[in-house]
């Protein structure tokens, strides 16, 4: 999606205002937002992955990304969001979901 800016941006205008206040919108609305969501939250990951795992083509400082993912899901825990952040769970663990033996991470 591009805004008005130009700019990329994942989600709709409507998927924001979605989950900013999901009472505004009927069932069936609800349960294709939350899906098309989930779908985008999905694909998100699997490029994330993929950056990961290419981070000298693209400069990346792994050790700034892996602070701001510990934000995230500090973040995450503390709002007691549902759901399940597989990245919790290295975080908890303490081993690196950016290295090779965690290739699943993001799928």
């Amino acid at each position: 999606m591009v805004n008005r800016t130009g700019q990329s941006e994942m989600l709709t205008r409507t998927e924001r205002r979605f989950l900013q206040d999901p009472t505004l919108f009927s069932k069936r609305h609800a349960r294709q937002h939350r899906y098309t969501i989930r779908k985008k939250v999905s694909r998100s990951l699997a490029d994330f992955h993929l950056i990961i795992q290419n981070s000298a083509i693209v400069s990346l400082d792994l050790g700034n990304l892996e602070s701001e993912l510990e934000k995230m899901v500090s973040l995450v825990n503390s709002e007691g969001t549902r759901g399940n952040l597989k990245a919790s769970s290295h975080m908890q663990t303490g081993s690196n979901p950016f290295s090779s033996a965690n290739s699943d991470w993001g799928r």
